[in-house]
């Protein structure tokens, strides 16, 4: 497979048909976890292996993402990063582990682990920290809000 971005850029427009419209941000993230899931398991991981750093910027009906393939050659920590965003993070190859925190000042409050073909779904303003393992290939999905410039 050696266009992987477009073959997932085919896989939301599939799948955003099976979504109600009217749904948006993490909701729809939410939704979009479970159908991506489902068509990727079809696909060959063995084609994975060679895969490209990738990004796509695309509006899907009223949502706006920014579609990343990241490909991991060595293990990367980011500690305590707030999100911009509604996040979706789906592991193709590998495993990432997810530590939640309540604030910057606190302590860890949940710990997920997540691995091949499985994801997680985050909401703008979570503070996280991540742990990806060397040779995982990850698929970030961010819910890109436009801002309205019209005043309440």
């Amino acid at each position: 497979m050696e266009d992987f971005i477009q073959e997932i850029d085919k896989i939301i427009i599939d799948s955003s048909k099976e979504i109600n419209d009217k749904i948006l941000g993490i909701n729809y993230l939410e939704k979009l976890k479970y159908l991506l899931i489902d068509k990727l398991k079809t696909i060959n991981i063995n084609s994975f292996i060679n895969l490209k750093n990738n990004e796509l910027n695309k509006e899907y009906g009223q949502n706006h993402l920014l579609v990343r393939i990241i490909n991991y050659e060595d293990s990367v920590s980011k500690i305590k990063q707030v999100l911009k965003s509604d996040y979706l993070c789906l592991v193709i190859i590998g495993s990432k582990t997810v530590e939640i925190h309540k604030n910057l000042n606190s302590k860890i409050s949940s710990i997920l682990n997540i691995f091949p073909k499985t994801g997680i779904s985050l909401s703008n303003n979570t503070i996280i920290s991540e742990s990806i393992s060397k040779g995982t290939i990850l698929l970030d999905i961010f819910n890109i809000e436009v801002k309205s410039d019209i005043e309440n």
